[in-house]
């Protein structure tokens, strides 16, 4: 089992939208409900992620868009 070091967005907050994100093995990304430490994760390629943070600020939508602490990869590495 991975040990990851997760990093808390800085949209959530401790009582209901809590998403966290690490690095995972072979560059993944790995997002988990920081409610729910022990519950399963969610794998995505370092491009997959970017892409995703890439829509939700040029796509108008009810979300909350991510502050800057919420970090996007730049490369295939995190930054």
């Amino acid at each position: 089992m991975h040990t990851y070091t997760f990093r808390k967005s800085s949209y959530s907050d401790h009582l209901e939208e809590c998403v966290e994100v690490a690095i995972g093995p072979a560059d993944a990304v790995v997002i988990r409900d920081s409610k729910r430490t022990e519950g399963p994760t969610l794998h995505v390629t370092p491009a997959a992620w970017a892409s995703f943070l890439t829509t939700l600020h040029l796509e108008p939508c009810s979300m909350s868009v991510p502050k800057a602490g919420f970090y996007a990869p730049s490369t295939p590495g995190m930054t």
